[in-house]
């Protein structure tokens, strides 16, 4: 799926490539991000803009879906499984709607019968720091570009951690791409032939990942961007 997205601030200025995000626009680092999806599918999402009270509550991350998405639903990965926090009604919205989507969260979304456009609306946040537990943990960048996976700061901390990247899920199809990290190496893509850079993928803006940590402790997950 071909992407744009597009930063402006003062004297800032970067046209990017995401995979899942499609028109990325924003005016001194506040915009918004749309996201298409199809009917009776998973996606595996982050927001990727702040709110401007920090909040980042559901209702006002995602304002306002097609009504076919009616009982579409969030879910968050608990340690164990997904599980549903937040689901969407034609005509009325988000329920309970107490649930916050921070920058830097991955979440799953699961469709159901909608077909349209996610719209994430809010500030640009250049700096983010999270402790990833040992196992696994859903995340997603909080910075609005599509680069690599030590670009956007999963620099790799323990040999054979790995990224788990959705390539497709639907009701009969579950496909996962995993990028693994050699320590002394690099990144290796298991889904490419060549092993792909030793950065790791480009993720696509507003995509979330399963990040598994193989040590036996917490590690810090730092971003800091300076447009």
């Amino acid at each position: 799926m071909r992407t744009k997205a597009l930063l402006c601030a003062a004297a800032f200025a970067a046209s990017v490539a995401a995979s899942k995000a499609d028109n990325v626009y924003s005016l001194n680092i506040v915009g918004y991000v749309n996201v298409p999806v199809v009917a009776n599918s998973m996606y595996l999402l982050g927001n990727p803009l702040n709110t401007s009270d920090g909040l980042n509550n559901v209702s006002n991350v995602i304002t306002t879906l097609p009504d076919s998405f009616d009982t579409a639903y969030i879910a968050f990965w608990d340690g164990t499984t997904l599980q549903p926090e937040e689901t969407w009604f034609a005509g009325y919205g988000w329920y309970p709607a107490t649930t916050a989507l921070p920058p830097g969260q991955g979440f799953a979304f699961f469709t159901l019968g909608g077909s349209g456009t996610i719209t994430f609306v809010g500030q640009v946040q250049t700096n983010y720091t999270a402790s990833l537990v040992p196992g696994i943990n859903l995340i997603a960048s909080a910075y609005p570009a599509s680069l690599s996976l030590t670009a956007l700061g999963l620099v790799g901390w323990n040999d054979t951690d790995y990224v788990a990247r959705q390539i497709n899920w639907t009701a009969t199809s579950l496909e996962y791409d995993n990028i693994t990290y050699f320590q002394g190496y690099g990144w290796y893509d298991n889904g490419l032939g060549d092993g792909g850079p030793i950065t790791g993928p480009n993720l696509g803006v507003a995509e979330g990942v399963y990040y598994w940590n193989a040590g036996a402790t917490p590690v810090t997950w730092t971003q800091n961007f300076n447009p």
